[in-house]
């Protein structure tokens, strides 16, 4: 018994005296850690990738609502009830091929977009001399806004 009490002794001391060591250690350094905060909102919106996105995705939609009215005349013209409903299950089912070929589209583009915004953020902080980089809505104090020096940059 008296053993494991030495034992359990000395494992605490060791673990004692190795924290303050390492808070020691670590108190000694100087904190020269240059951060950086972002705006991505502002950041994005001032994208002129974005914004032809947007506006792709806008016509794109206009194009889907015109083949809309065309399907629906279409199906209007047939004599019969079956006539029309088999050309609308056929509509229906162009539509949803439609709607999702344009999303995945969509989400492909912007998240190719959204990759090259980041790089351009990784690249300019670094040349700026930045260790770290944080959304500016995240961060409540601290770093420097960076954000139009970046801006710049963005396409």
């Amino acid at each position: 018994m008296k053993k494991q009490f030495i034992i359990g002794t000395s494992l605490v001391v060791s673990f004692v005296l190795g924290m303050t060591a390492g808070n020691y250690a670590l108190s000694d350094q100087p904190m020269n850690v240059k951060i950086g905060l972002v705006d991505v909102t502002k950041l994005v919106d001032s994208s002129s990738e974005i914004k032809a996105l947007k506006n792709s995705h806008n016509k794109k939609a206009e194009e889907l609502k015109a083949w809309i009215e065309v399907a629906k005349t279409d199906v209007e013209k047939q004599k019969t009830k079956e006539g029309q409903q088999k050309l609308a299950q056929k509509y229906e089912n162009d539509l949803i091929k439609k709607q999702e070929y344009l999303s995945k589209t969509f989400q492909k583009e912007l998240a190719d977009i959204d990759k090259n915004i980041g790089n351009v953020v990784k690249e300019r902080s670094k040349a700026m001399g930045y260790d770290i980089v944080f959304n500016k809505s995240a961060v409540l104090y601290g770093g420097e806004d960076i954000t139009s020096s970046i801006q710049k940059y963005i396409k």
